[in-house]
């Protein structure tokens, strides 16, 4: 992650405290919390077509409300943000199975992008407790939108982050190296 371009991260960590202490989450605590608040949501957008849910009621309706919120917004943002901070290191990565990964996940963002957009039609009809919707359909949409979004997290949280962290440390070190380089100089000159 390259210091100029963290600057959007940087701020949504600062607005972000750990639970335990009023400190600042850094940017890849966010990006992981966010992983955490997605599988959730995917979980409650999965209720939405339980056997036996009236889509009509004003739980569902208020679900399906919190569900597009998030998945139209929030969710989005997190993929601008891994677009932006995460995958151009990984895509000029020496190792051809990262870039390839890198590459991967690119075209997954495209392919939720995709999804949601069929998707989210059908959800704002459940929130706006408009009728006629096609249940079989929605739940073998939200099955579809859910399965890619796991596959897609898991991929993220074994290669990608872990990568990511790797590339911040050793960029870390350089900075520290020049630091140190540049005070010994300063100190003999």
């Amino acid at each position: 992650m390259s210091n100029g371009s963290l600057q959007a991260l940087h701020a949504r960590a600062s607005s972000r405290a750990r639970p335990e202490t009023s400190e600042a989450l850094s940017p890849m605590e966010v990006l992981d919390a966010d992983h955490r608040q997605m599988v959730v949501m995917l979980a409650k957008l999965g209720s939405l077509v339980d056997a036996g849910n009236d889509l009509s009621a004003q739980p569902m309706r208020a679900l399906a409300l919190e569900v597009h919120g998030f998945f139209g917004e929030h969710a989005r943002r997190h993929h601008a943000d891994e677009e932006q901070h995460i995958f151009p290191d990984l895509l000029n990565s020496s190792d051809a199975s990262v870039r390839a990964h890198a590459e991967r996940l690119q075209q997954d963002h495209r392919w939720l992008e995709q999804d949601w957009l069929e998707l989210a039609p059908s959800i704002s009809c459940v929130a706006d407790g408009i009728g006629g919707i096609d249940e079989d359909m929605l739940r073998e949409a939200i099955g579809i939108f859910t399965a890619l979004y796991q596959e897609h997290i898991v991929l993220e949280e074994s290669i990608a982050y872990p990568e990511a962290r790797r590339a911040q440390a050793a960029a870390e070190a350089g900075r520290a190296l020049r630091r140190a380089t540049a005070l010994a100089e300063a100190s003999t000159g």
